[in-house]
């Protein structure tokens, strides 16, 4: 008598994990632009082959994102043989989760002002709440209080070598605090958020790190002489800044104008800037060597439109 066969095994659907969505997960990646495509691949966490975390937070991020578009720090981390690699997990227990979604959602679309205006955690974090995470209303209000959250994203894009975000950065940054090179508002009016704003770019870059300095800076000389309240205000203010970040006082008694330092390698205009020491240490003149002023002009911005570097 011939036995009977063994009813079929029935077939078991492959179910979707976190690094290989199933066909939902696939579908989302179709239509849309790059940049699109980019966002939705990171806030998902398809094909993820590294987490970043960051004081409680996990972000899901791709290796080779991070190493190709993330700055010299993730490239390092991921290529050196350092022990991020075995674990394909970077730690960040130091900095803003909110800064860091913010730098992970920019190195995926390249999109600064989209990156400033969201809610990163609850956008990107695989943990609810804001554990760690610094009070954003500190960048709410003035322009010296918005101008802060710049201030923050270009250390944070100095510390991971991204040089594409500390230019975005620094552009902000410029635009906020200057209200697009106007330099009209009364610094006394809001002074505790310029106090912090100019502590925090002088405590978060080291000295060599001149251009938010360089802002504040000519942005403090624009206000000593023609303050739109009064000229004894702006040396009020003035003193008042000095006396409180020593760093920025220093800047200040080596720093001066130079009216039509030069043309704006971007708009092509005229504009004047503030010079300091020689690239060779000579102060208080100026030598005129040619490497020296090359470098002055590589380090001019143009308080028109914030474009970096002068002609001529």
């Amino acid at each position: 008598m011939a036995m009977a066969s063994p009813p079929p095994t029935p077939a078991v659907a492959a179910q979707p994990t976190f690094n290989h969505p199933g066909g939902t997960g696939l579908r989302e990646l179709i239509g849309g632009s790059e940049q699109d495509r980019s966002l939705r691949i990171l806030q998902h966490g398809h094909y993820s082959d590294l987490t970043v975390t960051c004081q409680g937070h996990t972000f899901s991020a791709h290796k080779s994102i991070l190493i190709s578009k993330g700055g010299d720090f993730f490239e390092r981390a991921i290529c050196a043989g350092f022990a991020e690699t075995e674990k394909s997990k970077i730690d960040l227990p130091e900095d803003d989760p909110n800064i860091i979604a913010r730098i992970l959602r920019y190195i995926y679309t390249a999109d600064y002002d989209a990156c400033i205006v969201f809610d990163p955690l609850a956008a990107l974090s695989k943990k609810s709440g804001r554990e760690g995470a610094v009070d954003e209303s500190q960048y709410i209000g003035s322009r010296p209080a918005k101008a802060l959250l710049h201030a923050h994203m270009f250390a944070a894009a100095t510390k991971f070598g991204n040089y594409s975000l500390k230019q975005s950065a620094r552009r902000a940054f410029f635009r906020e605090l200057t209200d697009g090179g106007r330099y009209g508002p009364c610094l006394h009016r809001d002074l505790p958020d310029v106090q912090r704003l100019f502590a925090e770019v002088y405590e978060s870059t080291p000295p060599d790190e001149r251009e938010l300095r360089d802002i504040c800076l000519y942005w403090l000389l624009t206000e000593r002489h023609s303050c739109s309240h009064s000229v004894d205000c702006g040396h009020r203010t003035t003193w008042l800044l000095l006396k409180s970040i020593h760093d920025l006082a220093v800047d200040f008694a080596t720093h001066k104008f130079r009216a039509n330092f030069g043309k704006c390698q971007s708009c092509s205009k005229s504009f004047s800037w503030i010079v300091g020491p020689c690239a060779c240490d000579l102060w208080p003149n100026r030598c005129h060597k040619p490497g020296c002023k090359a470098a002055a002009h590589a380090s001019a911005q143009c308080y028109l439109c914030g474009g970096k570097g002068a002609k001529g």
